[in-house]
């Protein structure tokens, strides 16, 4: 519909109607007007993305996936930002495997939890 106004903003996510960049505030003022209108505990636009990386990596996308989704110049950029997530995801993996090698181990642990 607009898609000939995207004229040196084609890496942009938001726009003016005549093509031209949007004011950032414009952004925040729009997500503090919904977090307020919905009851939300305040967050930014950029807590979104760290939320988006950090589900991208405890479901297993893999980071060079992830830097090229996410728009990071460098993988390393993640391991440094989201090691945190790495760690955990590193960990669902381990006991992914463990559990496929282990049935029984998993079993018997998964019934004293449960008692």
């Amino acid at each position: 519909m607009n898609g000939s106004n995207w004229k040196g903003t084609e890496n942009r996510l938001f726009i003016q109607i005549d093509g031209k960049p949007i004011n950032p505030d414009t952004i925040n003022y729009w997500l503090n007007k919904f977090i307020k209108k919905h009851g939300f505990e305040h967050f930014s636009p950029h807590s979104l993305r760290h939320t988006f990386a950090t589900l991208q990596i405890t479901s297993g996308v893999d980071l060079r996936t992830l830097q090229a989704r996410g728009g990071w110049a460098q993988a390393s950029t993640l391991l440094n930002i989201y090691s945190h997530a790495i760690k955990t995801a590193n960990e669902q993996a381990a006991d992914t495997l463990d559990a496929k090698l282990r049935p029984e181990s998993t079993t018997a642990a998964n019934m004293q939890n449960s008692g």
